[in-house]
């Protein structure tokens, strides 16, 4: 790794290869201590800003499972119990793995490229401590739109440049075999950076606009990254504004986004950075959009 990254601390980790966690031979479900199915977003995916058909399912509906050392999140067109046509998962870290600064990486194979899927590894702040998205920011480790094949999307998002807005920051990375073979995608994250992996290669940089000049309490609304905590997203959506561009191909189900292990390395100064940070945070962050 480069400076600072020579002394990294691994934090937080799950092999899903770890055969005394979960038995090869087995379908088993997640490790409920490191993660947990996110359904409260089933409340606004299927709106019309977002345009996505997947329900995302609990643990128990067998959407998310370990077998054979990978972990599978995956999508399947059937009927639903909230009505939609496809079913999904969603998994997140949150309260279970929560950072800030550091290396985040995900060893992961990316659905077959079909229209309509769009498999994503992000992150999100776990206490959202300048408001709803996107006051509080969101790294996109890796994203992927079935309609464009072996490409890969990295962004942020902040309340001066985001989706929505349409002007966010974003590359695009061409990995010509993500569908048929495992990848590391990584997130390379310090005070004022953001730098987005995969394997050996960075292909997208970010940095704070004012260059550190200002205070966290007049920064925030460009550069929210400097003051909380984030945690891991992995999900298969079906459809979306963006997903479903080109619509969806009924042929694409059932697909998975395939996991190894997710890995996180902390940098040593990690807390005394993010303490600092909170205490410039000032009074004038808001609490709503």
């Amino acid at each position: 790794f480069p400076p600072p990254y020579h002394d990294l601390h691994l934090v937080w980790s799950d092999n899903f290869g770890d055969a005394t966690v979960y038995p090869p031979e087995q379908r088993v479900l997640p490790d409920e201590s490191r993660w947990e199915a996110d359904t409260e977003c089933n409340r606004w995916v299927n709106s019309p800003t977002h345009g996505e058909l997947q329900q995302y399912m609990p643990l128990a509906a067998g959407n998310a499972y370990v077998h054979g050392g990978v972990l599978r999140i995956e999508a399947r067109r059937e009927l639903t119990s909230g009505g939609r046509d496809y079913s999904s998962a969603r998994l997140r870290t949150r309260g279970r793995g929560d950072w800030c600064y550091g290396r985040i990486e995900v060893c992961a194979r990316l659905p077959h490229a079909r229209r309509g899927l769009w498999p994503a590894i992000w992150l999100l702040p776990t206490e959202s401590a300048f408001g709803p998205w996107p006051n509080s920011g969101e790294i996109d480790i890796a994203e992927h739109v079935g309609f464009e094949p072996g490409v890969v999307h990295g962004s942020v998002h902040t309340r001066s440049r985001n989706g929505r807005r349409g002007n966010h920051a974003r590359r695009r990375m061409t990995v010509a075999d993500a569908h048929s073979a495992f990848h590391v995608y990584a997130a390379e994250w310090e005070p004022g950076e953001i730098r987005l992996c995969v394997d050996d290669a960075c292909y997208f940089r970010a940095r704070r606009p004012d260059g550190g000049a200002n205070t966290l309490a007049t920064a925030w609304a460009h550069w929210p990254f400097d003051a909380q905590c984030f945690h891991l997203v992995l999900n298969v959506a079906v459809g979306g504004r963006w997903g479903g561009r080109h619509g969806v191909d009924a042929n694409a189900f059932p697909c998975a986004l395939e996991v190894k292990y997710v890995r996180v390395f902390q940098l040593p100064q990690a807390q005394a950075h993010a303490a600092a940070a909170d205490r410039g945070k000032g009074a004038s962050s808001p609490t709503s959009s």
